[in-house]
């Protein structure tokens, strides 16, 4: 059993699946009887579990049955070998779903881009991004424009006057250009 995002469950749920953890017991909602489960539970969440459970906010005993073996996966934007690889696993996995959407590229200066953003969203947002744009574009090679990604974070968070944005904008557009 995979559960996503365990870190926003709420307490009372954690003892439901602490339960199923411990024993391999569980009532059906609405249940009589206790059923037995064989089920091997999988676990993911982006929440500091640790400091949670200082706060009282993630059960300790829940956290000991399912910290069996621990895998940190650092978040995307640390992993940027890895965005061109899972760029072309989307774009393939989406050009089998729609046949007509075989052959497209993805250029040089799109996966520039793409390696430049920093993905608040992970790898989810990375799918998504890359779907929108195979579904987007009505040519054979998906371009930054193609994208959709926010303009450059460089200046989204410049400061400064009216005049100093605006030529920082406009480097960045001809940085992407």
């Amino acid at each position: 059993m995979f559960l996503d995002e365990i870190g926003n469950m709420s307490l009372t749920f954690q003892q439901k699946i602490l339960r199923v953890a411990e024993y391999g017991t569980y009532t059906r909602v609405g249940g009589m009887r206790e059923l037995k489960s064989t089920a091997r539970i999988i676990a993911a969440t982006n929440c500091d579990l640790q400091a949670m459970i200082r706060e009282g906010e993630f059960l300790a005993d829940l956290y000991d049955r399912l910290a069996f073996e621990i895998i940190d996966v650092p978040p995307l934007r640390e992993r940027q070998g890895d965005v061109e690889v899972l760029v072309h696993h989307f774009a393939t996995h989406f050009e089998r779903e729609v046949p007509a959407f075989r052959g497209k590229k993805i250029s040089k200066a799109a996966l520039k881009a793409l390696n430049s953003y920093s993905f608040p969203g992970n790898v989810r947002e990375l799918k998504n991004v890359i779907e929108r744009a195979v579904y987007r574009d009505t040519t054979t090679e998906i371009t930054p424009s193609d994208l959709g990604l926010p303009l450059s974070e460089k200046s989204h968070h410049a400061g400064g006057t009216y005049r100093e944005q605006l030529t920082a904008f406009a480097r960045d557009l001809i940085e992407q250009a």
